[in-house]
């Protein structure tokens, strides 16, 4: 009757009794818990790569972090030729961290005024409507016809990001996707989280911090040895000097071993038993 999404907040469910139509009720009672969204982890969106102003800045990023470590900047030479202050690797990353902050605040900047594009539209389009209510005009009508138009190519711009985020493998033709594809970001979202959590005693807990910390403490108590295969009594046993398992070489056999000549294991775990 529900979803798995919201299946763990279920407290209680009841039929009710049908008294006016062919369908009995369901109650639900449902208790939801706070979840604390963290940072994630941040991925690069390709859709950037359409921005031609985006290209420009990344080119001028790599150019500028190229000057930055170059060890000779008065060469002129090829930058397949330069020399460089740190290594390759090291410089790959810099490149990287580069890009990646030009991306968030370009991806920032861009939502911040596709938002406030989109407020002014939807403004005018009200204002056009309160128009054509007074007196319908075909002009009025056609200027907003041309300003929705304008509305649903930066709300399928919009679309195309949260198919994106949302890893959609494909697009029902016809199907307005807003609703679809929030829906399907939402639902991915419940999946990694840990809503309720039964204990050994048959408790159930929903607070975030809660079940974090027993988890924790779950797999502390898993990986912890109980038991140490090797205890010190053990070790002070086993290398002691009187050992019949442990041969102490002789003093032929010691500089034998010192020059390369003659090597064995019981040898080798001397010289590391007793240095």
């Amino acid at each position: 009757m529900i979803t798995s999404d919201i299946e763990a907040f279920v407290v209680s469910s009841d039929i009710g009794i049908s008294y006016r139509s062919d369908h009995s009720p369901v109650l639900i009672n449902l208790r939801f818990s706070s979840q604390i969204r963290g940072k994630g982890t941040w991925k690069f969106n390709n859709s950037l790569l359409r921005e031609t102003e985006f290209i420009d800045k990344v080119k001028g990023d790599i150019k500028t972090v190229i000057e930055e470590y170059e060890s000779d900047p008065s060469m002129d030479i090829e930058t397949e030729d330069k020399q460089f202050n740190i290594s390759y690797q090291l410089l790959w990353d810099m490149i990287k961290m580069k890009v990646r902050g030009s991306a968030i605040s370009f991806s920032s900047f861009q939502k911040k005024e596709g938002n406030k594009k989109e407020k002014e539209l939807l403004y005018k389009i009200s204002l056009l409507d309160e128009k054509l209510l007074e007196n319908n005009l075909p002009s009025v009508y056609q200027e907003r016809e041309g300003i929705e138009l304008e509305l649903k190519i930066l709300r399928e711009k919009n679309v195309k990001g949260i198919i994106t985020r949302a890893k959609a493998r494909w697009q029902v033709e016809g199907e307005k996707g807003s609703n679809y594809f929030c829906n399907l970001e939402k639902k991915h979202y419940t999946e990694k989280i840990i809503p309720k959590l039964i204990l050994e005693d048959e408790t159930e807990i929903t607070d975030p911090s809660t079940i974090r910390n027993e988890q924790k403490q779950f797999y502390k108590k898993l990986y912890t040895s109980c038991k140490p295969l090797l205890l010190k009594t053990h070790r002070d046993t086993f290398l002691q000097h009187d050992n019949p398992f442990i041969t102490k070489p002789n003093e032929e056999e010691a500089t034998a071993v010192v020059l390369g000549t003659k090597c064995s294991a019981s040898h080798i775990f001397f010289f590391k038993a007793f240095p």
